[in-house]
């Protein structure tokens, strides 16, 4: 994942098939820090899971 800064980095991280942008509330940003795995139950087509990286997958 790249931290955007600027608008270069939008535009390298910009898709012409389409984008998604997850926003994440402050307990759901804790979640993560304490090692939880996140999921959206309101998929589409793919499952949508965020972990942070060396966090054990359940």
């Amino acid at each position: 994942m790249l931290i955007i800064k600027t608008a270069e980095d939008r535009e390298r991280c910009t898709s012409c098939y389409g984008n998604i942008i997850v926003e994440l509330t402050m307990e759901e940003v804790v979640a993560l820090f304490s090692g939880a795995t996140l999921g959206d139950p309101n998929f589409n087509e793919y499952g949508i899971f965020i972990r942070l990286e060396g966090s054990t997958p359940v």
